[in-house]
């Protein structure tokens, strides 16, 4: 999600609203959830979530690989 150096690629910042454009499958409801209680299902720790000014921003690569990495075939 960093560049090595520490800095963050702003252009794969994304806000809910974004995700949920991007993801019509995902309702903002949902994505609200999941970054709620983003401590016990592993997406805080997956660094792909990032709080500036108090706001939440998703970094989209590292939420891809989360989702991946905690989703199972039906």
């Amino acid at each position: 999600m960093n560049k090595g150096d520490g800095r963050v690629d702003h252009t794969k910042l994304r806000t809910v609203k974004q995700i949920v454009t991007e993801a019509p499958w995902l309702m903002e409801g949902k994505m609200r959830w999941l970054l709620f209680h983003r401590d016990s299902n592993g997406l805080a720790k997956s660094g792909a979530v990032l709080r500036v000014g108090g706001r939440l921003y998703i970094h989209i690569d590292g939420f891809q690989t989360w989702l991946a990495d905690n989703t199972c075939a039906a």
